[in-house]
């Protein structure tokens, strides 16, 4: 490929790579070639391309930083997008569970169902909250 398109990191999880190429989406030739270029590599079981969504699915053996050091001038891939991609959904998924929790706590105070559906809505909010700063602070 004469210009490695830009790939942004999805997922990146033990053995499985999602990336999103803007640059390649609706290209199904572009990204066929591109899949079965990533496929040939050393130590990918697959790569699956579409074209809809402009995404390349890897699943492989070994790191993931392995698999984009093996990839380079296919592709070319921020370096620190796959430590995002993993650590932000963890970071904000107590803070979340407890604003929802709490979303939920209201509308069941407002529909006047306060018991139990409200309470165990509630506590679930204070313990997800709690679990949020404790993590926050940590």
């Amino acid at each position: 490929m004469a210009d490695a398109p830009l790939a942004t990191i999805v997922h990146a999880l033990p053995g499985r790579l999602r990336l999103r190429l803007p640059a390649l989406r609706g290209d199904i030739a572009g990204l066929s070639a591109l899949a079965l270029a990533v496929a040939a590599l050393p130590g990918v079981a697959a790569a699956e391309a579409s074209a809809t969504t402009g995404s390349l699915l890897i699943q492989h053996e070994g790191t993931t930083e392995a698999v984009l050091v093996l990839a380079e001038g296919l592709f070319s891939a921020r370096p620190d997008a796959a430590e995002e991609a993993i650590q932000l959904p963890e970071a904000l998924l107590p803070a979340m569970g407890a604003m929802a929790a709490a979303g939920l706590t209201i509308v069941q105070l407002l529909r006047r169902e306060a018991l139990p559906p409200a309470l165990t809505l509630g506590w679930y909010a204070m313990r997800l909250g709690q679990d949020a700063l404790r993590r926050r602070g940590s």
